[in-house]
């Protein structure tokens, strides 16, 4: 098995230190968020003066009686509406305030009703009341109230929108921020614009909603303080909002546990010198991998809101700062709506974010359950894994799964439908124990064999002190392998390359044969990982077909003139390449292989299954990806030429051994560097 390595490094090898401040971080003013002392509300508070009671623990609706005895009621929440319905006794004098509906039952009995819509302030009653009876319920907003909204705020959206058209015509993005930046006009995305298509693409999954800027829904001694960037960047720092997005807010979670990875993804390609230029107009880039190439996606700060802040996910502890719903609008922006990111793999939502390459561990760890030998050789790879710096993830059962109903997660302090980094896998005194980073807990304090206040901490202090964070402090817990395989049904790793380079080589399929294959050569052992990737299925019309099969191959010469033979295939499992020629239904898929200076020149050869169906496309567009420790060089350490096999070839009708008659060939390629520098070159080799 290869084993590749995270790197570290403080310093890039294109000279540019990894602490330049792109983005203003210097410039940060803290900002004063503390509530009054005596109020227990949220948010704004009520608009009316008088003696308050909090209508559920821990506040979210409040009573507020005046000394007039009149009644009013405010919704602390951005994410309810409130059905308050009082049952007054018939002896009682009241009269309905504001939109209150006060009717008689059949006993006589006053019963005053009436809705309060987030951060609302409403007049109830007013009198003399004779005993009541409450009864209050928080509801999920109604879609006719969100229509309401999002049509009252549509004039403020559409004046932007056709002050910038007016300006600048063009449907390009890049087009568009060039004119808003040369004329200090606010930017707006014509690509991805702030109104309903951005939304829901008429699947009916979101309702409308009103788009603002946070210089529009932040109250205005706030306005001045937003920034990409303000607090220091930690798994911790995202809310998810009303968007069954969890699967985006784990991997951005793991990400976040090294904040220049998240950094990374928000500096500008080419000139950095730009980004502030950018951001006084509004705009923000985010770096994206999609159809296995790098694309930095423009997006203004237009956002979904209700009330005085995003409707979708945001920081959870700092409003002004923006990085947290901006990513999540750039990825709704790469698969065609908000929409589009409802449900999904958050191993697919870190290739994306990462371009890495991705293995799905699940039957493997499932497969741990009753087999001791296979617990240990699985626990045994994670030991390694973790070692080398790599992302592990294990995931929670969702909302309605038989374990969901056995175990009470919720009293443990563990989310269902989340996934949980792993951040330290242990052997010590015989002891197997993993620390998980569990940013989804809302408070609630581990209580497994290994918690916090667990005595085994007292009786093995060996195991305290190579076990940090055991106390929680840190917003983590510690598992015994026996508990990791009763709570968790999925685990997944992401092969952590960012330090390296990473070169994507676009292709097309004619049939079965490709128009480029990658002839690699290495002066000495190197570890290298390749992916092959098709086109994004997700938020198009092919959403719901399977991908098409495909398999990567490796091979190197016999010794006997031009013959080939293939040494390594593509499987389930990246680490694992296999002689087997299987063909995978899979958007990427990856192999890490040690490539070996006697074995060079290789062949790294995309390959599609014959066409089975008259269904199918005769052409297939596909990226090679290859991820090097050190730039790709003509003459360096690795080496790597375009080359372009014959259709006849025997190696595209899964023949072992075939004749090289590759040609060189011309292609147009990315290189992306650690620092998610970009270049876009066309040659016959990397150079």
């Amino acid at each position: 098995m290869a084993t590749m390595h995270s790197q570290s490094r403080t310093e890039w090898e294109d000279g540019e230190t990894a602490d330049v401040d792109e983005f203003g971080e210097a410039s940060v003013e803290p900002i004063s968020l503390e509530k009054e002392k005596d109020k227990p509300w949220r948010e704004c508070g009520p608009t009316c003066d008088g003696e308050w009671t909090s209508c559920f623990e821990g506040g979210y609706l409040f009573r507020i009686v005046s000394e007039k005895k009149k009644w009013a009621f405010y919704n602390d929440t951005n994410m309810f509406e409130m059905l308050v319905v009082f049952t007054f006794g018939r002896d009682s004098q009241i009269k309905a305030e504001g939109n209150t509906k006060i009717t008689r039952n059949e006993n006589g009995e006053f019963v005053a009703t009436a809705v309060i819509y987030p951060l609302e302030t409403v007049m109830f009653i007013s009198g003399n009341w004779s005993g009541y009876r409450s009864h209050v319920e928080g509801r999920p907003l109604s879609r006719g109230y969100l229509e309401r909204i999002a049509q009252a705020n549509e004039g403020d959206s559409e004046k932007a929108m056709l002050e910038v058209r007016r300006l600048c015509p063009s449907g390009d993005a890049e087009v568009v921020l060039a004119a808003c930046i040369a004329h200090s006009a606010p930017f707006v995305d014509p690509e991805f614009p702030p109104t309903s298509s951005s939304l829901d693409k008429g699947k009916g999954l979101l309702s409308p909603l009103p788009w603002r800027r946070p210089s529009e829904y932040l109250p205005k001694e706030l306005a001045g303080h937003v920034a990409l960037f303000r607090m220091p960047v930690t798994a911790f720092s995202m809310r998810r909002g009303d968007l069954s997005d969890s699967w985006v807010m784990t991997a951005m979670a793991a990400l976040a546990e090294n904040a220049e990875y998240v950094k990374n993804m928000f500096r500008h390609p080419v000139d950095r010198s730009r980004t502030a230029k950018e951001a006084g107009v509004g705009a923000h880039r985010v770096l994206l991998n999609r159809d296995g190439m790098w694309k930095s996606y423009l997006v203004d700060n237009y956002l979904p809101v209700v009330g005085s802040g995003p409707r979708f996910a945001q920081n959870g502890s700092d409003p002004c700062e923006m990085w947290v719903p901006l990513l999540e609008k750039a990825y709704a922006k790469r698969n065609g709506g908000f929409a589009n990111i409802c449900t999904g793999d958050p191993l697919m939502a870190l290739c994306d974010f990462t371009g890495c390459p991705t293995t799905r561990l699940d039957t493997a760890f499932l497969g741990t359950s009753d087999n001791p030998d296979k617990s240990i050789e699985f626990f045994e790879r994670l030991v390694a894994l973790s070692a080398s710096g790599h992302i592990i993830l294990f995931s929670t059962p969702g909302l309605g799964s038989d374990k969901a109903k056995l175990i009470n997660y919720k009293e443990r302090g563990i989310a269902i439908g989340y996934a949980l980094a792993v951040l330290n896998v242990r052997r010590i005194s015989g002891y197997c124990l993993l620390r998980l980073r569990n940013p989804w807990s809302r408070g609630v304090r581990w209580e497994g064999n290994w918690g916090p206040a667990s005595r085994l901490w007292d009786e093995h202090p060996e195991v305290a002190a190579a076990c940090p964070g055991h106390d929680g402090a840190e917003g983590s817990l510690w598992m015994d392998w026996d508990e990791m395989k009763e709570y968790f049904v999925g685990c997944g790793v992401v092969f952590n390359l960012l330090r390296h380079y990473d070169y994507r080589v676009p292709g097309i399929f004619a049939g079965a044969a490709p128009s480029v294959c990658l002839e690699i050569a290495v002066a000495a052992p190197v570890t290298l990982a390749s992916t092959l990737s098709q086109p994004e299925h997700r938020g198009t019309e092919r959403e719901a077909l399977d991908y098409e099969p495909l398999m990567l191959s490796l091979a190197y010469g016999t010794g006997h003139a031009e013959e080939f033979a293939v040494v390594a295939n593509t499987s389930k499992d990246a680490e694992n390449p296999h002689s087997a020629y299987v063909f995978l239904h899979g958007r990427d898929l990856s192999m890490i292989y040690e490539f070996r200076p006697e074995h060079s020149p290789y062949l790294l050869l995309p390959r599609r299954m014959e066409l089975a169906a008259e269904t199918e496309a005769a052409t297939l567009p596909f990226t090679l990806g290859l991820h090097s420790p050190t730039r790709i060089t003509e003459r360096g350490a690795v080496s790597v030429a375009f080359r372009a096999l014959s259709a006849s070839n025997e190696v595209f009708e899964n023949y072992q051994q075939f004749t090289n008659d590759g040609a060189a060939v011309s292609a147009t390629y990315q290189v992306k560097f650690p620092n998610s520098r970009l270049e876009e070159l066309t040659a016959d080799r990397i150079v």
